[in-house]
């Protein structure tokens, strides 16, 4: 086809024609001319037809696939960019011209490296072994200056990780430093391709747990939400390497992003089941009603969890009880929360103590105001007191509170409370049991 019936069918394209109103097979011949001009004219046709109808394209794939290593740059990326595209309707095209895209990376020219990476990332869900065998190439362009590069490469590595290529593991350590990548994508994706790792591989990324922690803190919620996800799969298999970073985790629970408040939650829960003592319960208890009404079954599901955990150690951390109480009764009653009757019924029994204890304190309170005005005596106020802690004792031994196992130092064996917070005790200063 000449020249002028390439631009013209250049022009149908993009005003919006389909491409079966230009004759492919025809352009598609073009592509064996030694003319330059005519090469470089149905190679971009080509390319608008692909982006406007990829499958039409499938049939005359061929003579495409005979031209992808020319010299040229800009005709080669515009074929690297058909090709990619007809992949996407008919996999095996990819698969068929696999090492001739790997190759695309050895350019010097950005646009054919970019092409490429587009086309292989799509290659990799196809053949991943044929990327695989390549890894070399393929880790050397983390380095590459586009970011549009780098990130389309973190894909593609997540991808391998995803289909359990090992090869992929050799990428963790460029992963982790472009994590505070200035370019957003590149952060993001890197960190999704750690999350794929992580899952299968967790010992792998728990010596970077120190620099993943800083995406806790990225502007971006994506990347917030991957860095607090391998944060608690790297929590299950090394809890004391996450433990430290969980002044930041904590903050997280309140992110306005769900993803994000389900990920740092599961990652407390990693570190609180072999570290309980390291969790600043307080910041949690403060969350927990929000959680518990998150819309997200997820977040829900662990919410429970993080309630029964900050029972267990510290239930004056839980600073709503009613609140949080009355919606554990209604997640129980919920059958897409799986959480055992067992759980809910423990933390009811803990949160009814302990609401039992603030009405008798209240009810007591009020006694001994009524008798100091009327007596103005403060011995009557010590036999209230004294009253109150065995009514208090008595409302225990209906409802255990020892449901909880537990290996934080010494527990009141009556009410559960921790007394190494306090010296020398004789006596529970909660329910006044002989300790």
């Amino acid at each position: 086809m000449n020249i002028l019936n390439l631009w013209k069918a250049i022009e149908k394209l993009e005003q919006g024609a389909s491409a079966n109103d230009i004759p492919l097979e025809s352009i598609v011949e073009t592509l064996s001319s030694g003319n330059r001009d005519q090469l470089k004219g149905a190679a971009y046709t080509i390319r608008l037809a692909a982006e406007e109808d990829a499958s039409a394209l499938v049939p005359v794939s061929q003579p495409v696939i005979r031209q992808l290593h020319t010299n040229d740059p800009e005709i080669r990326s515009n074929l690297i960019r058909t090709i990619g595209l007809i992949g996407e309707h008919k996999p095996e095209v990819l698969d068929e011209c696999g090492e001739s895209l790997i190759e695309g990376f050895r350019s010097s020219d950005s646009e054919v490296q970019l092409q490429s990476a587009i086309a292989i990332r799509t290659l990799s869900g196809v053949s991943p072994s044929t990327v695989s065998d390549n890894i070399e190439i393929l880790l050397n362009q983390l380095s590459n200056p586009n970011p549009r590069v780098q990130a389309l490469v973190f894909e593609t590595l997540a991808q391998l990780a995803a289909e359990n290529e090992q090869v992929a593991t050799e990428a963790v350590p460029q992963a982790v430093t472009e994590t505070a990548a200035g370019n957003m994508r590149v952060r993001t994706n890197s960190l999704h391709f750690l999350t794929n790792i992580v899952e299968s591989e967790p010992e792998c990324i728990s010596p970077y747990v120190d620099d993943i922690h800083v995406a806790l803190s990225d502007p971006s919620s994506l990347a917030r939400g991957n860095a607090a996800y391998i944060m608690g799969h790297v929590g299950r298999i090394d809890p004391e390497a996450v433990a430290s970073h969980v002044d930041t985790i904590v903050q997280l629970l309140a992110d306005p992003d769900e993803s994000v408040q389900g990920n740092s939650s599961f990652a407390l829960l990693e570190v609180g089941n072999a570290l309980p003592e390291r969790l600043p319960l307080e910041q949690i208890g403060d969350h927990l009603v929000e959680l518990l009404d998150a819309p997200i079954v997820y977040i829900q599901k662990n919410a429970v969890y993080l309630t029964a955990l900050t029972l267990q150690h510290n239930r004056h951390a839980v600073t709503q009880p009613e609140a949080v109480l009355n919606r554990i009764r209604d997640l129980q009653s919920d059958p897409v929360v799986d959480v055992s009757d067992e759980t809910f019924d423990q933390i009811i029994d803990v949160l009814n103590t302990s609401n039992n204890k603030i009405q008798d304190r209240v009810s007591d309170n009020n006694r001994e105001q009524v008798v100091s005005e009327i007596t103005h005596d403060n011995e009557s106020d010590s036999n209230g007191k004294s009253q109150n802690r065995h009514s208090t004792k008595n409302k225990q031994e209906k409802s255990s509170t020892k449901v909880f196992d537990t290996s934080m130092g010494e527990l009141c064996p009556e009410c559960g409370t921790d007394l190494t917070k306090f010296d020398n005790l004789s006596f529970c200063p909660e329910c006044g049991e002989s300790v």
